[in-house]
């Protein structure tokens, strides 16, 4: 701990002290200490006082904007599933540190975020369906970090946060996390398998999650693009959640727990003005049919 706040003080705080760790050119270094002379080099400084490894991995964790960059660099450097989720739970335990804080304001992470481009570094885990078990627990860490990181910026919404995610959700192409919300016929003959099955509900669980938190988000948006992404969404999202109700569809739907997300996802959808009226395909009133007809089934 001396040597920390010794170093700390020495290049007048962590900014400038992770600049020179991160330096792999300099050979000497002048500091000046605001009182008209100049201290001697790096390498008359005092080996008790110099950083050990353990120190310099403490900097660097607890300065948010260097430790979230580590993540973000882990994240794309990353050759299995393990690092990367390691490396968004480092994300998610940032945020906790935010909300422990009890500002009103955001957080040193949440401002952070802002700067990064964390979106391209998880961009590539939200576009294609998990291929295994790996890669929906992966999956569900990822839904898991940005459903908390909308819950933190609900006062202070970001609209290129929000954008990002409802134009991921609505490609034209494929939907994968809506898609994933309705098992297909070959997921439903794996069913016998109970690892996978308890990862596949849990990976529902967090998506309905993020869905839910996403509906309550928009409240207050005035953006326009915004405002029509979220309209589209609601119906799309609508006709999901229809198709997870259906019992002749999936049998093994009579688990309370998988039941209970759903109906609570369509209540808090239906609250909103115009949820079934933004379907190329279907008219709203056969929409509110067909959820009364499910309903009643």
């Amino acid at each position: 701990m001396l040597r920390i706040a010794w170093n700390l003080s020495w290049y007048h705080g962590s900014d400038n002290l992770l600049k020179q760790m991160n330096s792999e050119t300099k050979t000497q270094e002048y500091e000046s200490l605001g009182k008209g002379f100049w201290v001697r080099t790096k390498s008359q400084i005092l080996d008790a006082l110099k950083l050990s490894t353990e120190d310099i991995l403490t900097l660097k964790i607890t300065h948010v904007a260097s430790g979230l960059q580590d993540c973000l660099h882990s994240i794309v450097q990353a050759a299995t599933h393990r690092e990367v989720r390691a490396a968004v739970t480092r994300m998610s335990f940032y945020l906790l540190n935010d909300r422990l804080s009890l500002k009103g304001c955001p957080g040193p992470c949440g401002v952070t975020l802002k700067s990064l481009a964390w979106h391209t570094a998880l961009n590539r885990f939200l576009q294609v369906l998990p291929a295994c078990t790996e890669d929906e627990k992966l999956l569900i860490d990822i839904v898991h970090f940005l459903n908390k990181l909308i819950k933190e910026q609900r006062k202070n919404s970001s609209l290129e946060l929000l954008n990002w995610i409802l134009e991921l959700l609505l490609r034209h192409s494929a939907n994968p996390l809506l898609d994933l919300l309705v098992l297909t016929e070959s997921q439903e003959r794996e069913e016998t398998d109970d690892i996978r099955t308890a990862v596949r509900q849990q990976l529902q669980k967090e998506l309905i999650a993020l869905f839910d938190t996403l509906l309550l988000n928009f409240m207050e948006v005035t953006d326009r693009k915004c405002s029509e992404l979220l309209y589209v969404f609601q119906t799309q999202l609508a006709l999901k959640l229809l198709q997870c109700l259906k019992v002749t569809d999936a049998p093994h739907f009579y688990g309370l727990p998988s039941l209970e997300r759903t109906l609570r996802g369509m209540a808090n959808l239906t609250a909103f003005p115009g949820w079934s009226s933004h379907s190329p395909l279907t008219k709203p009133l056969d929409v509110c049919v067909k959820y009364l007809s499910g309903l009643l089934e």
